[in-house]
């Protein structure tokens, strides 16, 4: 009877402690952290060869590493939701892009805003005397062409389900629209730099903190299209792909102008419709979880199973 007590007494201790011992948990990743350094390596890396190696422009190589890292914010969405959430959150956030249910004035402001700046932009230039070449306005039978590759090659699509579709929203669980816009800016802006130094596009003309100047207010306008369209990816990427084409089609920025002064005036422009849409609804920009249906679910920690305890076992066969 003796073995049979302390063999109950030694399986009692061992329960007590496992109850109350600390339970080992593991933390999901910082979906935002992960992110970033997910697609600036992506992007970077990719684009490395392009500096370091000086490939020219008409080498085949060289598009398609930089279509490729333009990838890079989409791949490292993908990843990440894929860790954090598996297959259902990487459908989810394909489906952002989808979201098609939108005001007009939405639509309008994503297809024609831009392209409305910029043509106001080049024409205050002209009226101030500044010098620009002959406008040749390409045919605009090939302008839906254009908005097509713009969207499919120059960035737009790769681009937004990265920025848009999930550093936004992931952003917007912790911040307010306006605080998120603007940790997004700084994010988006310096993702950018490497494009100053490649051969073969226009960048390097352009002087960066101008184009810094830029990419701020804008970011402000794709948050609003994104609350106004209830997250909608869409009508990020239809309004950066318009930003694209209206630089195809204005010459409005170097090398095609040789004057910064059309830039300033849509930099300033972009700024004061981004002026307008923030104090407009003031209301909206500083309120918490504006799309608070669209937010994630927290995942609960994943807990290591607790250790399983054998039942007492007399071997004498007493109780």
């Amino acid at each position: 009877m003796t073995n049979s007590s302390n063999c109950l007494e030694v399986a009692e201790k061992k329960l007590a402690e496992n109850r109350t011992k600390p339970k080992r948990v593991i933390s999901p990743c910082n979906p935002i952290t992960s992110f970033v350094i997910l697609s600036f390596l992506l992007s970077w890396g990719l684009w490395t060869p392009l500096m370091l190696l000086h490939i020219e422009f008409s080498n085949r190589l060289w598009k398609l590493l930089y279509v490729a890292g333009l990838s890079g914010p989409f791949l490292a969405a993908a990843a990440v939701s894929l860790v954090t959430g598996g297959l259902p959150e990487v459908r989810a956030l394909l489906k952002r892009a989808c979201l098609w249910k939108a005001t007009p004035m939405a639509y309008a402001v994503a297809l024609g805003l831009s392209p409305l700046l910029m043509g106001v932009a080049w024409g205050l230039s002209a009226e101030m005397g500044e010098r620009h070449p002959s406008w040749i306005i390409p045919s605009l039978t090939l302008l839906p062409v254009t908005f097509v590759i713009m969207a499919l090659r120059g960035g737009p699509l790769n681009e937004e389900l990265g920025w848009r579709g999930f550093l936004l929203p992931q952003l917007l669980r912790k911040h307010n629209p306006f605080l998120a816009s603007l940790i997004l800016a700084g994010i988006w802006g310096a993702w950018h730099i490497p494009l100053w130094f490649l051969n073969g596009l226009p960048h390097p003309h352009w002087p960066y903190g101008l184009f810094l100047l830029l990419v701020i207010p804008s970011t402000f306008l794709f948050t609003w299209l994104y609350l106004k369209s209830g997250g909608s990816v869409l009508l990020a990427i239809l309004f950066h792909s318009s930003i694209n084409t209206g630089i195809h089609y204005f010459p409005i920025l170097p090398p095609r102008h040789p004057s910064i002064v059309p830039f300033a005036w849509w930099v300033g422009l972009t700024w004061a419709a981004a002026g307008v849409v923030v104090l407009k609804e003031r209301h909206l920009w500083f309120s918490r979880n504006p799309l608070p249906a669209l937010a994630p679910p927290q995942r609960a920690p994943l807990r290591m199973p607790e250790a399983e305890v054998a039942e007492p076992h007399d071997e004498f066969g007493t109780a």
